[in-house]
């Protein structure tokens, strides 16, 4: 497929921890947020952050190149509805066209929240 330059800017967030940012899934998401804006994404990246294990900082570090595109999920109060907020208010701030989450399963009640439908009852 070849990038289509002309065509008008989807905007994506992706959604992911960064307990181990060094990891198989990691390295597709930062091959997407390179590769992506040249088929017409504008790309945003949100990391987890917690108490100790989810460190944005620790992620830029293993990609710098994506600092510009990331943002930092507060998730330090350490319970889910914390999380479940932190994903809502980037959401309503970006107004992504897609959101992509990788290892964040918070995110699917968020998007359904926002979105005024109820997750299946699994997901809660």
């Amino acid at each position: 497929m070849s990038p289509a330059p002309d065509s008008k800017h989807h905007r994506i967030l992706i959604i992911t921890r960064c307990s181990h940012p060094q990891g198989g899934a990691d390295q597709v998401i930062a091959s997407l947020c390179r590769h992506l804006p040249a088929y017409g994404w504008d790309i945003h990246l949100g990391l987890t952050e917690g108490l100790r294990f989810n460190r944005p900082e620790g992620y830029l570090e293993e990609y710098p190149d994506l600092s510009p595109i990331a943002c930092t999920l507060d998730g330090t109060k350490g319970t889910r509805a914390s999380r479940i907020h932190a994903i809502q208010r980037a959401i309503r701030k970006i107004k992504p066209d897609l959101v992509l989450s990788v290892r964040v399963f918070d995110a699917f009640e968020a998007v359904a929240s926002i979105k005024g439908i109820q997750p299946p009852r699994h997901m809660t």
